[in-house]
């Protein structure tokens, strides 16, 4: 069974993972609009990080040198890495990647948040929660727009 400090690294690794991504992506984009959504999105998973290494501060602060050796190696969900035709299908691929991960945050935050008795740290898994729903409603967004502006280049998928 996996421990509460093994769970924040889960999470953690992949707020970090997410952050690079969504920069990555935006300085590819050349739609202001998406852009700005990206680089808001990897703004959000920064802060993410610092949140989660509160929390463990607070309820484990023994097991704290847990994100020191983070590695890549340690995300849990990364992208499927295959050829593309183009630069936006490899961008769709990884909005719908995101989406699953996003998801999987949302549900554990969420049993985080309800499974905790102290209220500052309750209030701290409720701003992951609740940023990471708003998350999956941008990447949905995105999504949408790709498929309005590159619908054709995507068709073939």
């Amino acid at each position: 069974m996996e421990g509460f400090a093994e769970k924040i690294k889960k999470y953690y690794g992949n707020e970090y993972f997410s952050a690079r991504e969504y920069k990555r992506m935006a300085e590819k984009s050349s739609n202001p609009r998406v852009k700005l959504l990206y680089e808001q999105l990897s703004m959000d998973e920064e802060r993410h990080q610092k949140i989660l290494k509160a929390i463990l501060e607070l309820k484990s602060p023994e097991e704290r040198e847990v994100l020191k050796d983070l590695k890549v190696e340690d995300v849990d969900l990364k992208p499927q890495r295959s050829k593309f035709r183009s630069v936006i299908e490899e961008a769709y691929n990884y909005m719908e990647w995101h989406l699953r991960l996003e998801a999987d945050a949302t549900k554990a935050y969420e049993t985080m948040m309800n499974d905790e008795e102290d209220e500052v740290i309750k209030m701290l898994w409720q701003k992951l929660y609740s940023d990471e729903k708003r998350h999956h409603r941008i990447i949905g967004l995105l999504m949408k727009t790709f498929r309005e502006m590159y619908g054709s280049v995507l068709s073939g998928r």
